[in-house]
């Protein structure tokens, strides 16, 4: 007897995501880096597997860039690996997020002494005790109820891997459901609020006051960039830490991007931050990054640019090829019509 599974005509299948993904990573990405991840995962389960990112960023309507930046993102979560790199093409390996997660927490160890076991036995009792007392003061100052599963599991978390202390993980509750209030996944945020302040080395109380010491003056910086590119309102997180990246870890001062910003601006009619990170990256390979150093850069730039026009001018009959409407933008095809329809109608006056 043969036993057959009849393939469906239509493609209602389905694609499996691990809940460790959802869970842990996803609220830590923007939409597009989950966008990327997630259509390339499903490529690659397909058997899709012979794709290019310029192929994937047309496939999601994403600019290359984008794509690009998803990757290097998800690269640095651990998730995935970049083999056989090309310029921008690589080999996309997408590991195993449980068996990272198991290995990570449940590496098995072997103690030299008893010594050593007891020492280990006194050290995760205390730390379950903390945990426990922990778990009570958000109970019952924070959140007015019991603690889920899934809030008891981050907190164990945040513990075990992030070895951040019961008074800054509380900080973090506190803030999220006292101080803002926060009514829609305020889990979401509270993981938020730790996963900055592990970025910006923040382990314990005395951590966070040394940081927001700092920090009244880097956020001034940050509102004064935000509105040099021309963005008002609400800044979104995204943007803050991509320029709170450029000052603080990349070391820009903020009068260097203030110049760099304006410069652009006058080249650009599209100003955003891949843009900028692009023009930020040129300017450190001249080994230059200095406002004198940017000031080379964009002045070379413009001499580079008139240089290609002049050629193109003395070249234009030489070189002359017969452009169709296929070859043009929308903006020139649309002229066209425009002086067309000008024509015409001058035309009809005058008859």
């Amino acid at each position: 007897m043969a036993l057959k599974l009849k393939k469906a005509a239509i493609d209602l299948g389905q694609t499996q995501i691990e809940n460790i993904f959802i869970n842990d990573y996803m609220p830590m990405a923007t939409g597009t880096h989950v966008k990327v991840y997630l259509m390339a995962y499903y490529l690659a389960a397909s058997s899709s597997a012979d794709i290019s990112n310029a192929t994937l960023a047309k496939k999601l309507d994403l600019p290359l860039e984008d794509v690009l930046a998803a990757w290097k993102f998800w690269q640095e979560q651990g998730i995935v690996q970049l083999e056989n790199v090309d310029g921008e093409e690589f080999d996309t390996v997408f590991l195993s997020i449980r068996e990272l997660y198991l290995e990570n927490n449940y590496v098995r160890k072997t103690l030299a002494t008893a010594e050593v076991k007891t020492s280990v036995l006194i050290e995760q009792s205390l730390a379950d005790k903390e945990m426990k007392a922990l778990v009570k003061d958000i109970e019952e100052t924070c959140i007015k109820r019991p603690l889920t599963s899934d809030e008891v599991k981050q907190i164990s978390r945040y513990f075990s891997e992030y070895t951040m202390s019961a008074d800054l993980i509380y900080r973090a509750f506190y803030i999220t459901y006292i101080s803002k209030e926060i009514k829609g996944n305020p889990l979401n945020y509270v993981n938020t609020i730790v996963n900055n302040w592990r970025d910006n080395n923040i382990y314990t109380i005395a951590d966070l006051g040394e940081a927001s010491d700092s920090y009244s003056g880097t956020n001034k910086s940050i509102k004064r960039l935000v509105k040099a590119i021309g963005l008002s309102g609400n800044i979104p997180e995204q943007v803050r830490q991509t320029i709170k990246k450029w000052l603080e870890q990349d070391e820009y001062s903020e009068e260097f991007l203030l110049y760099v910003i304006n410069q652009t601006a006058k080249r650009t009619n599209n100003l955003n931050l891949n843009f900028l990170q692009y023009k930020l990256d040129e300017i450190r390979k001249t080994g230059l990054v200095s406002i004198e150093g940017a000031k080379t850069y964009f002045e070379n730039g413009a001499k580079t640019a008139q240089a290609r026009k002049n050629s193109n001018q003395k070249n234009k009959f030489r070189n002359f090829t017969q452009r169709t409407y296929a070859d043009m933008s929308s903006e020139e095809y649309n002229k066209i019509l425009e002086r067309k329809r000008k024509a015409r109608a001058a035309k009809r006056t005058n008859e």
